[in-house]
């Protein structure tokens, strides 16, 4: 038997299939009493798997809604083609509007929430004075820093090459 840390972020291999049907059948909306009669397990073992292997879970979780919202959206898109050329029956055909509409707007709300960036580090001191200065210099005045800049590592790499040391520009 493997033993993990309650700490670990992912299930040993030998339980993964388990715990991903767990996963399929959680986000199609099935109660823990439900997964735990089709899983043959114990429902609080159910629970405790979503508690220690939270990041396997959500990753597995967000992976099951999608797939289950392309499958749903694309039968309710089926669904909303047929009708829309029958058109015999209008409250369906709203009803299939409807779904997708949401459907739609979930995708979305969960794709940004994916892609949101965490915000960025608060610029050091350093930083700061290096960027007013920069931003404080004439155009002529930054081309000759950068000139100068750029010859010094030129002479870096020329006298590297050469294995002597380098000689202090009197800049």
């Amino acid at each position: 038997m493997v033993t993990t840390s309650p700490t670990s972020s992912q299930p040993p291999d030998d339980m993964l299939p388990l715990f991903r049907q767990a996963v399929d059948l959680k986000a199609i909306g099935h109660s823990w009493t439900s997964i735990a009669g089709k899983l043959g397990c114990d429902e609080r073992t159910l629970r405790r798997w979503r508690e220690r292997y939270p990041d396997a879970w959500a990753k597995l979780m967000v992976e099951a809604y999608e797939d289950t919202l392309q499958r749903v959206g694309g039968a309710a898109l089926s669904g909303l083609s047929t009708m829309i050329s029958s058109k015999e029956h209008p409250q369906h055909w709203r009803g299939c509007q409807f779904f997708y509409g949401r459907v739609f707007q979930f995708m979305l709300t969960v794709m940004k929430l994916q892609w949101k960036q965490p915000p960025a580090a608060g610029v050091g001191g350093f930083w700061k004075e290096a960027i007013q200065q920069i931003e404080s210099m004439t155009e002529e005045e930054m081309q000759k820093e950068i000139m100068r800049y750029v010859d010094t590592l030129r002479l870096e790499n020329n006298v590297e090459c050469l294995g002597q040391e380098p000689v202090p520009s009197a800049t």
